[in-house]
């Protein structure tokens, strides 16, 4: 209760929440001379199948500068091994960018296709901001502003909760019904990889999606290894965030919806932290088997919506200008449907996870 009491206050005045976690840094990397390599001259590195040419070279796990020399239309690099599913990032042009995360840099070019030669470059190692950034991966649940909602990190975006001081910038990366292959494939992982420096801040949260096909095996492997691991690779500190709370909501016709597994109409209590819902349970194995610092964003969620009162509607009334009797009437406006919300729940969300951020970097 007195972690909830000083929840609320943090929101009252527009701050914040914590929890707290442990680290691995990454070294940076220093730049290294541009390696080129002749199609099929040396051919230890090409392979060609029914004329589709493909290209491996062992290397350390970073960040490169890519520059090809060929009439390729289609250029994919990355495919994950056993992965069926993470078939690789599309590449446009001749030059490109390309982050490692498995030792091995590979490119595949379409077939029929001419391919003259491959060169190389490591990226230079980054200097650490002054401050930390903060990156955000994740679905809808961290960015959606569809119908109405307010994902938390578009309240940070937008300035409603404001970042720690000791954070320099905020970075929302998420992207509405992507699943973890899907942002690895669509170069949204690679992106974050990219662009982040040593010391920088990443929040990792996927699980409410499963659209492609091969997701669910692949979810473990590719969170620890290639999020998880490629974060660290860079120098860069990742949090996994389990999935925000659930929500009992109305539909069309003003039925309730989910209520059963939301709501407990007995005890009057909500039920909402998803519990192993979502790979709620698989996300907190991957932070126990990396070492990862966790927020459990659906409990708090919880605990905090069973701390409201009815002094809380009857203030939340007054300041919205609405006439709800009951707090779950309250929280029920709050929500779209079971996983998306918005602004009210969204500020204070945002400012749980931002809190449990800047208490998390006390030691990490």
């Amino acid at each position: 209760m007195k972690k909830i009491n000083a929840l609320k206050a943090a929101i009252s005045a527009a701050g914040c929440l914590a929890i707290a976690g442990c680290a691995s840094d990454g070294a940076a990397r220093t730049a290294a001379q541009e390696m080129r390599f002749e199609y099929p001259q040396d051919s230890q590195h090409f392979s060609e199948n029914d004329g589709a040419i493909t290209f491996s070279l062992d290397v350390p796990s970073g960040n490169y500068d890519v520059v090809i020399d060929s009439d390729a239309s289609t250029v994919i690099s990355e495919r994950i091994g056993g992965i069926e599913a993470a078939a690789g990032i599309k590449k446009e042009g001749k030059s490109f960018k390309v982050a490692v995360c498995d030792g091995v840099l590979d490119l595949s070019f379409s077939e029929p296709a001419h391919v003259k030669s491959v060169r190389i470059k490591a990226e230079g190692g980054k200097k650490p901001n002054g401050k930390p950034a903060l990156f955000v991966i994740g679905d809808s649940t961290a960015r959606n502003t569809a119908n109405g909602a307010k994902s938390w990190g578009n309240c940070v975006s937008e300035g409603l909760v404001p970042l720690p001081e000791k954070f320099g910038s905020f970075s929302n990366n998420a992207m509405a019904g992507r699943d973890s292959v899907q942002f690895y494939n669509q170069a949204r992982l690679e992106k974050v990889l990219l662009d982040i420096r040593p010391g920088d801040y990443v929040t990792v949260n996927m699980g409410i999606n499963s659209r492609e096909n091969g997701e669910v095996q692949s979810f473990r492997t590719i969170l620890r290894d290639y999020y998880i691991g490629g974060i660290r690779e860079r120098g860069g500190k990742p949090v996994i965030l389990l999935a925000t709370p659930d929500g009992p909501y109305k539909d069309d016709e003003g039925n309730w919806t989910n209520w059963t597994s939301d709501f407990d109409f007995s005890a009057n209590k909500f039920k909402n932290n998803r519990g192993d819902g979502a790979r709620n349970g698989e996300l907190r194995k991957i932070a126990e088997e990396t070492g990862c610092p966790l927020i459990e964003t659906g409990q708090l969620g919880e605990d905090y919506l069973n701390s409201l009162t009815e002094s809380d509607v009857q203030a939340y009334n007054k300041e919205n200008g609405t006439d709800f009797r009951t707090v779950l009437e309250m929280v029920q406006s709050w929500y779209l449907d079971h996983n998306h919300y918005k602004e009210p729940l969204g500020r204070i969300i945002a400012a749980y996870v931002l809190s449990s951020l800047s208490d998390i970097s006390e030691t990490y």
